[in-house]
């Protein structure tokens, strides 16, 4: 199976571009209009990288968990915060873990999604 990629590009007037491919190597359409209006705001191409990183991990909880972006509740943006901390969201262990991420990325990703939903 393909896994959601985030993938660096050039557009026609040659800036680079950065786009996040679904399952089926598909732009996946309201996180491409989110990172075009970051460049319209003239943001730098590593700042929408790293929104671009965040939002495909942001987009393979929500696949993993079957929910529809639209319709997220803040219990469910809470299971996003565990899931970016668990280092294996399959097991658990009894035994205390290291988180997967630090509480600094956890932190950058939640504003991504929030910025992502005021957008929105």
């Amino acid at each position: 199976m393909f896994t959601m990629k985030v993938q660096k590009g050039k557009s026609p007037a040659g800036q680079t571009v950065w786009m996040v491919l679904d399952d089926n190597y598909l732009p996946i359409e309201p996180i491409q209009r989110y990172l075009r209006y970051l460049d319209s705001l003239e943001r730098s191409p590593n700042t929408i990288q790293g929104y671009a990183r965040n939002l495909k991990l942001y987009w393979e909880f929500l696949r993993d968990k079957h929910l529809d972006w639209q319709q997220i509740t803040i219990e469910q943006l809470s299971e996003f915060i565990h899931w970016l901390r668990s280092p294996n969201p399959a097991v658990v262990s009894v035994k205390p873990q290291t988180a997967k991420r630090s509480e600094k990325t956890i932190n950058h990703a939640l504003t991504t999604v929030c910025s992502f939903y005021e957008f929105q």
